[in-house]
């Protein structure tokens, strides 16, 4: 008998090794895996035929990236950026790359459905847009016509305009917040119109929890530049965020001590006269009030109040004057009185109307149907009174920002309402809706893509379908037209803002198929701009408005901005005085700006949350290795994380770069994004957090109890 020796054994070993590609077993189970994930219900269906190809206009952000989309008989499988792209640059995020499959999700909604709440459940069932218009008849028939309501969760866009054109000068048209180029725009005595970033020329960029390295207007604008060289990039915020990881510089902060920071910043400046003085108060009105506010917030105090150490924030504070043009931007979901602040720091730099800093930029010209004076204002959702809506429709194009629905239902009506949902997807915000009316997804149906308010440059594109609308799904601005009794189709208001561009004749046309540039000056016709558009083009007016420098109100218009400034940049004291034995730590939501709603997660990217964890979803909560030993919790646990509003599980991951107490939850997308299964409501990190009064979220004390 032979005896076993390290030669047999690796003999034996090697002969299984050979021998695997020989046997068509491992084969075998890559086929049936490949077909198994390549042809679910989720993955186009492509045809026999003609390879050709079609171009469009990314809409799941405010990008604008120009699209080219490879088609078999017309069905697309395979879409790509568009070389020298002018706002894209020739990219495409993941997101992008898939947008195609999220008509094909799980929980896309294709005729319209009544839902039923039952607690933390919900239950639906089938009814026809007839049955929808009875349901809608007897608030349309009330002599208070105040109490119906649109909110539009993508406010910019043609159809935001139809909308107000529905609703009337007295009708409510709610956005969920302002841009930080409005607020600028209210802080001066007269209306100075609309203004962007130049970040391309820039220096040196101060980001408040922009994310400008993802999809904030288009990280690849950070990449470009005149000179040659890429501004230098400082991301201060709470979270290790994707741009924090590939800034140059990450300044950690506490919790809600953006305006703080501001404020700490601008009181270096000043004390140094490290400012042209005679320029800021030529153009400002109430600079002595402002630097009497600003004085309050020596280094030392804000030291305390945000953890930058002092001397860190004086030398941040004359770099960002050493390093000219050097601009300063704020996160779209910030706090007003942080938007108001930032923009008074700007104005200490010397940044308005230079290149590099913050710009005046062309309108994109609207009909004559659609000026200003007959459309409804434009409301900001904290200013609407609590309890005063009874017909709510609401506009959620599956890629919105996610609102806490709580903070809707304080808006609605105690006695009767009715809240109806516009979306693709039965998930979000439309879960919680009384009815939801299937909208077309990503590439499915005719609409535009104007450009973000951060954006330096004025531009709009026609987003042309390249996939095939099917049966039961509505056009809001048509359905709406039809209740309103107000005639138009969405391409009859597209090709009127065509028109008037035309009309306008300024601005070029780049197009997407040849990447020529030609002036729209130069099109014989609306209709050949429309033809061009439509075919894959983008309308740019790069030219910059001649205007005088502003009157500007450093401390806005409202008697009471100080004493609110003051209190947004005391946040942090009040929230460590707010915590209780309970709930020792701090819960903040954050949202991963990829365009990813609850639903709209293309099924092709689930990779990037599940097997990878890439990214985190909103079943994961993130934590330092601190307030992990104080809850007795190891990385992988699952754990309860309670607040006074309830409980759900969670799973944890331990992430050495967290500040001590805070848990961070991803908003977006839920693990429901990833299923077939709808009928629960507890699916948002939302139902644990406490509303702001701005259609946003406050940071919540929470607690982390482990599961045994």
């Amino acid at each position: 008998m032979n005896s076993i020796s390290r030669r047999n054994i690796i003999k034996m070993f090697g002969g299984l090794v050979a021998g695997t590609f020989f046997t068509p077993l491992p084969w075998k189970l890559l086929q049936d895996s490949s077909i198994v994930t390549q042809t679910g219900p989720w993955i186009t269906k492509v045809p026999r035929g003609q390879l050709s190809a079609g171009y469009s206009t990314c809409t799941l952000c405010l990008g604008g990236c120009g699209v080219r989309a490879r088609t078999i008989a017309g069905v697309p499988f395979s879409l790509s950026a568009i070389p020298n792209h002018p706002l894209s640059f020739g990219t495409l995020c993941a997101a992008g790359v898939a947008a195609h499959q999220s008509a094909y999700h799980p929980l896309r909604v294709r005729t319209p459905l009544n839902i039923t709440h039952n607690n933390t459940t919900i239950s639906t069932n089938s009814i026809s847009l007839d049955e929808v218009q009875s349901r809608l008849t007897p608030y349309l028939n009330e002599a208070d016509r105040g109490s119906i309501a649109i909110l539009d969760l993508r406010p910019g866009r043609t159809a935001s305009l139809a909308y107000r054109k529905m609703l009337g000068v007295n009708g409510r048209y709610i956005i969920p917040s302002y841009s930080g180029a409005d607020t600028f725009d209210m802080m001066c005595e007269t209306p100075y119109g609309p203004t962007g970033y130049d970040l391309e020329n820039s220096k040196l960029v101060v980001s408040l929890g922009a994310p400008l390295l993802e999809p904030w207007g288009n990280p690849s604008r950070l990449l470009q530049s005149t000179s040659g060289e890429r501004p230098k990039i400082i991301q201060i915020e709470t979270r290790r965020s994707r741009t924090a990881t590939l800034a140059d510089k990450w300044i950690r902060i506490k919790p809600e001590s953006e305006t703080a920071v501001v404020l700490g910043l601008a009181n270096v400046i000043i004390n140094n006269g490290l400012y042209d003085a005679q320029l800021f108060n030529q153009i400002t009105l109430d600079s002595p009030a402002y630097i009497q506010l600003v004085k309050e917030f020596s280094t030392q105090r804000v030291e305390k109040l945000t953890g930058i150490p002092a001397n860190h924030l004086t030398d941040l504070a004359h770099e960002m004057t050493a390093l000219s043009p050097t601009v300063v931007v704020n996160s779209q979901d910030a706090d007003r009185y942080t938007d108001i602040a930032v923009s008074g720091l700007n104005l200490l730099l010397g940044n308005l109307e230079k290149e590099g800093g913050v710009i005046s930029k062309n309108t994109i010209p609207v009909q004559s149907e659609l000026e200003e004076s007959l459309l409804a204002p434009i409301t900001v959702f904290k200013n609407i009174p609590d309890h005063s809506i009874k017909l709510l429709l609401i506009d959620d194009p599956g890629t919105a920002k996610e609102i806490p629905w709580e903070a809707i239902r304080q808006k609605l009506s105690v006695e009767h309402s009715l809240a109806i949902c516009f979306s693709p997807f039965l998930a979000g915000i439309g879960r919680n809706a009384d009815i939801i009316i299937p909208t077309p997804a990503p590439f499915e149906s005719l609409t535009d893509s104007p450009n973000s308010a951060n954006a330096s440059k004025a531009s709009f594109a026609v987003a042309s379908p390249l996939l095939s609308r099917t049966d039961g799904i509505a056009d809001p601005v048509e359905f709406l037209g039809k209740v309103f009794s107000v005639s138009g189709t969405m391409e009859q208001y597209l090709r009127g803002r065509v028109d008037a561009i035309l009309k306008k004749g300024e601005g070029v046309v780049f197009n997407y198929k040849d990447g020529s540039t030609v002036e729209v000056s130069s099109f014989g016709s609306a209709d050949d701009l429309w033809s061009g558009l439509v075919a894959g083009a983008l309308w740019l007016n790069e030219s910059k408005p001649t205007k005088q420098l502003p009157k500007v109100h450093l401390l806005g218009k409202e008697s009471n901005t100080a004493e609110r400034m003051r209190a947004s940049a005391l946040k942090p004291e009040h929230n460590a005085n707010s915590m209780t034995g309970g709930y020792p730590f701090t819960l903040i939501p954050f949202i991963h700006t990829v365009g990813v709603g609850a639903g709209q997660l293309s099924p092709l990217m689930t990779k990037v949350y599940q097997e990878s964890g890439i990214r985190s979803t909103s079943n994961v909560a993130i934590i330092d290795p601190l307030t992990a030993q104080l809850s007795g919790l190891d990385d992988g646990d699952i754990a309860n994380l309670d607040t006074a509003l309830g409980s759900r599980k969670m799973k944890v991951t331990i992430d050495g770069s967290g500040m001590p107490g805070i848990i961070h939850v991803s908003a977006s997308p839920d693990p429901i994004a990833f299923t077939k299964e709808g009928d629960s409501l507890d699916q948002n990190i939302f139902s644990l957090v406490q509303p702001d009064s701005d259609c946003s979220w406050k940071p919540t004390p929470a607690n982390l109890r482990k599961v045994s």
